[in-house]
């Protein structure tokens, strides 16, 4: 099986006035993987997650996967500084995720020697896999099966080529 193949579901973090409503995020959870998605990405697109603390995050990725009932898990692990990542990643690993997921959080572009240069430092420091996620304009798309030769990149739908998306 493909880990980036198939439907993936970005779940929204619920969080309230006391922080994350953990019995809102496993319903979320659990009704996806009833619905028949093919993995979870939770803290990967939805625009909460960098707002979230270190300890935040280690524990939506520990109830995510937790209430996958087994489907992959792709936690995205975002964050302004490389260190914050490699953090990031530890964490979700921990929490037993299938994958993890980089939608790099910056003003400016990476450019192609950063993106890969994070993967080598990610690769060097740990084990899980990793994809890319980067908007369909970003200049990195230029060279895309270049990169995709050494970085899954996820750009619209996981199963589709972006140019069709």
């Amino acid at each position: 099986m493909n880990l980036f193949g198939g439907l993936g579901a970005f779940p929204l973090t619920p969080v309230g006035p006391a922080g994350i409503d953990e019995d809102a995020f496993v319903g979320l959870v659990r009704r996806l993987v009833a619905g028949g998605v093919d993995m979870v990405c939770p803290l990967g697109s939805t625009g909460g997650y960098p707002y979230l603390t270190r300890a935040e995050r280690a524990r939506v990725a520990r109830l995510a996967v937790d209430a996958a009932g087994g489907i992959p898990v792709v936690i995205g692990i975002g964050a302004l500084a490389t260190r914050e990542v490699l953090e990031l990643s530890a964490d979700a690993q921990a929490a037993g995720a299938s994958a993890v997921l980089l939608a790099p959080v910056s003003y400016q572009p990476l450019t192609e020697d950063e993106v890969f240069g994070l993967r080598g430092r990610h690769r060097r420091t740990l084990g899980a896999a990793l994809c890319l996620r980067q908007p369909e304009d970003h200049p990195v798309h230029v060279r895309r099966r270049a990169l995709r030769a050494r970085v899954p990149v996820a750009t619209g739908r996981l199963d589709q080529d972006p140019r069709g998306a």
